[in-house]
């Protein structure tokens, strides 16, 4: 099963966002230690690195243009990716 596949499989909106969130902030942390890149850090920053991409990805994934249109999906009976 593909990730994409995983991912639209989860049941609620929350459940997926947390598993996007996930991934993202294992991947980036993994990638920081390992030296391939450095994220700028600022005192004012208001969300993460991880936050911010899990956001746009979830957005992708959903083919959703508004994020006003996310709330609409909760709650969600069945897994987001129909068979």
């Amino acid at each position: 099963m593909s990730k994409s596949r995983y991912l639209l499989k989860q049941h609620t909106l929350s459940e997926l966002f947390t598993v996007v969130y996930v991934f993202i902030d294992d991947y980036l942390k993994a990638a920081q230690a390992s030296g391939h890149f450095e994220l700028p850090y600022s005192e004012q920053q208001k969300g993460s690195y991880s936050e911010l991409m899990s956001i746009a990805l979830v957005g992708e994934l959903l083919n959703q243009a508004d994020v006003g249109l996310w709330f609409n999906l909760e709650p969600i009976r069945k897994p987001l990716l129909r068979s």
